[in-house]
């Protein structure tokens, strides 16, 4: 990704709501990742308008644009390889190791969007991407079970975990 790209992708995924900033944060006085201090001029503006201006310090923004790089590329590797419909390829496997790596370094901790849990060493899964109520989420599921409480409110199913998280859900059951 070009770093202009790289920018509107953090921009676009990551800068946290509004109201989970304090005003300092809100107004591009400190980073939103760290406690830096930002001068007028300094850090990478995130967009905004009226008093929300947002703004990372460089190494934040750096760190945060590596990790959802490797998402990204994670997630379309996963998407597009007829391997992984039916578990991790090697590429599969290097994009996930990439990704971890980079999360850590981010802070982010990954869970499984679906049972909350968060994945013990070695255990598999795999990034999804989904609608959220206001912008697209990143996220991860578990390649094995999982509470999947969603699902049994749907009539049950053995999970998106199977095929790499690209079974369809069931629509509800008709009521009789």
């Amino acid at each position: 990704m070009r770093d202009v790209d790289v920018s509107n992708a953090v921009r676009a995924f990551l800068v946290p709501r509004e109201g989970t900033l304090t005003i300092e944060q809100r107004s591009g006085y400190v980073c939103i990742w760290c406690p830096t201090v930002l001068r007028p001029g300094q850090g990478i503006p995130l967009g905004g308008a009226g008093t929300w201006h947002p703004h990372a310090c460089t190494p934040c923004h750096t760190i945060q644009g590596q990790a959802l790089t490797a998402y990204l590329a994670w997630n379309d590797h996963v998407t597009d390889c007829v391997v992984c419909r039916t578990g991790p390829c090697e590429t599969s496997l290097s994009l996930r190791h990439a990704t971890v790596q980079t999360r850590e370094r981010a802070e982010w901790r990954p869970a499984c969007t679906s049972c909350n849990a968060a994945f013990a060493p070695g255990e598999g899964f795999v990034p999804r991407m989904w609608l959220g109520a206001s912008r697209v989420a990143l996220s991860f599921l578990h390649l094995g079970p999982c509470a999947y409480p969603f699902l049994s409110s749907l009539g049950g199913d053995d999970g998106p975990h199977l095929g790499y998280g690209r079974r369809p859900l069931r629509p509800p059951p008709a009521e009789g």
